[in-house]
């Protein structure tokens, strides 16, 4: 995000603008939008959210304004659920909060601690909605707990539909008689109960505003690698109310007026100096009602300079011993910086300090079985200019290795013994303190005479959470291996390749079915696992089940 010359940082501008263009249509059209963006964030497994906090926030805001105030699209009601209060960019920059809730089955509680929680991400008087919820809520509850969620959209697959395509309805979450209710509670307004003025177009049309912005240069690129030239920004505007214009230079206010005059400044570290400006004018009526016109490039030949950049001063060791625990200080310096800056760190996202240097204490432990833990160290140099720079390390750390006694519950579903592939659907619960994914395998034990090459095929497979981030998809990540113990005798090892951290409470779900490559039928009357369970192992040892 520092470095705005990256293919990366233009990569992301390029897919905002892309999607721009589609919104604009909506806006044409006089559609207003629920637009809820970069969500989840604190989770942290999503792209968007995987450095932190801070990374975070500027990309959410580098969306807004570029969206906003550099493509003029006011049409989008601002829906943030990044479901912590650390990654809250700010109340100019959002409208409505979100919280994702998958509650237990069959729990129909007003999950009063989540609008309470939401609650507390700013002090303005911000609506609240549950964005995502897999289980409905009993509205009496709701009244009678006094929460006014705006919403709520119910996620889809099993909390829905037995299985993907299926036109029936399961009960497996939320039952029949609970959706009757809800639907049909005087609490809960449907979209057929809403005003239907709402959805007439002419309501989001009204008079029509027009406006065009223009500037002095025209085509020519103004050259300022000598002096920096004044240039005069101009609108050209229909209205049949009074109104104000104001002028926006790459997102950012720069007067209000009929004209204006705008000077640049700075340098660029474009090798040939051309920096190309965003103009918009926005024009606001008296009534309130406000249009944007397009962007319009200004070409502007700057002084050239080279980039800033920053480097960790401190080196570090291939791995770090912190065994016993450890103090590591980072410290980094910036290069063509061309004026006082500071330097922030981070691990992992989080800052841990600013100035020459910081501290970073190590003193935890993991459940990874070699103690080894890979961290994210950044550090972020910023001039009084406001001109970024930045360094990411991956740092290899070596940790006590903390010992657990897995607690798992396991139950399956069992179909025919004579089938054309041996059927799993499996839930695992941890009953007991947290454990490591990657260190977890299921076994099935059986005998087949005819064995060709048996492939697992995964239908499903996730983790459900009974707390922030809810739900993991884990179908990509399971690795299966059919084992040879002789004498036409087998197991079905199934392992996963992620160290994702089941807490207390959390439920593994895996549905699939291992077939022959010739698609032979499978006899598992006598099948040892078939009769007595799958056998699910913690770190190699057996945790529940049995083993012939």
């Amino acid at each position: 995000m520092a470095d705005h010359d990256s293919a990366e940082y233009k990569g992301i501008i390029r897919d905002i603008d892309v999607i721009a263009e589609e919104l604009k249509k909506l806006q044409d059209a006089g559609v207003p939008i629920l637009w809820r963006p970069l969500h989840e964030a604190s989770g942290g497994w999503f792209w968007w959210g995987a450095k932190g906090p801070e990374p975070y926030k500027e990309l959410y805001k580098l969306m807004y304004n570029r969206l906003t105030n550099y493509h003029g699209i006011h049409n989008l009601i601002w829906v943030w659920n990044g479901a912590d209060k650390d990654w809250y960019p700010g109340d100019e920059y959002v409208d409505i909060i979100g919280e994702d809730i998958y509650a237990a089955k069959h729990d129909y509680d007003s999950q009063a601690n989540g609008f309470v929680k939401a609650m507390g991400f700013t002090s303005a008087n911000k609506i609240i909605t549950m964005s995502e919820n897999g289980v409905l809520m009993d509205p009496d509850t709701l009244i009678a707990d006094g929460i006014p969620w705006l919403w709520n959209c119910t996620w889809g697959g099993e909390f829905v539909v037995p299985w993907v395509g299926s036109s029936e309805y399961t009960e497996a979450y939320t039952s029949k008689e609970m959706l009757k209710k809800y639907y049909e509670h005087e609490y809960v307004l449907t979209r057929d109960e809403l005003p239907s003025y709402l959805f007439d177009k002419e309501v989001f049309t009204g008079k029509v505003v027009k406006v065009d912005a223009m500037t002095s240069a025209g085509e020519k690129v103004v050259d300022c690698t000598e002096e920096y030239t004044p240039i005069t920004l101009s609108a050209k505007v229909e209205s049949e109310d009074a109104y104000v214009v104001e002028y926006f230079v790459n997102g950012v206010s720069v007067g209000k007026d009929e004209s204006i005059i705008w000077t640049p400044s700075g340098k660029t570290t474009n090798a040939d100096g051309v920096e190309i400006f965003k103009v918009v004018a926005k024009v606001t009526t008296e009534d309130g009602k406000v249009t944007a016109s397009k962007a319009v490039d200004l070409k502007v030949k700057l002084p050239v300079k080279e980039a800033m950049k920053v480097a960790f001063t401190n080196g570090f060791e291939d791995v770090i011993d912190a065994t016993e625990g450890v103090t590591v200080t980072l410290t980094a310096e910036a290069t063509n910086a061309e004026s006082d800056y500071t330097v922030e760190y981070f691990v992992n996202g989080k800052s841990i300090g600013k100035g020459e240097n910081a501290d970073w204490t190590i003193n935890e432990e993991t459940t990874n079985a070699d103690g080894l833990k890979t961290y994210t160290v950044k550090a972020v140099a910023t001039n009084t200019n406001g001109e970024k720079a930045e360094v990411e390390k991956e740092v290899t750390v070596k940790l006590p290795v903390k010992q657990v006694s897995a607690v798992l519950e396991v139950s399956e579903t069992k179909d025919s013994p004579v089938a054309g592939s041996i059927n799993f659907g499996v839930e695992i619960k941890n009953n007991g303190e947290a454990i490591n994914l990657s260190k977890l395998e299921m076994r099935y034990y059986f005998t087949e005479a005819n064995a060709s090459k048996q492939t697992l095929y995964v239908d499903h497979s996730a983790a459900q959470f009974n707390t922030s981030p809810w739900y993991v998809a884990l179908t990509s990540v399971i690795k299966s291996e059919v084992v040879a113990l002789g004498n036409d005798d087998y197991y079905l090892s199934i392992k996963f390749d992620d160290k994702t951290s089941l807490t207390e409470g959390t439920k593994l779900i895996l549905q699939g079915r291992l077939a022959k490559e010739n698609w032979s039928s499978y006899d598992q009357s006598d099948d040892f696992s078939y009769e007595n369970g799958i056998a699910v192992y913690y770190d190699g040892i057996l945790v529940t089940g049995m083993e012939p």
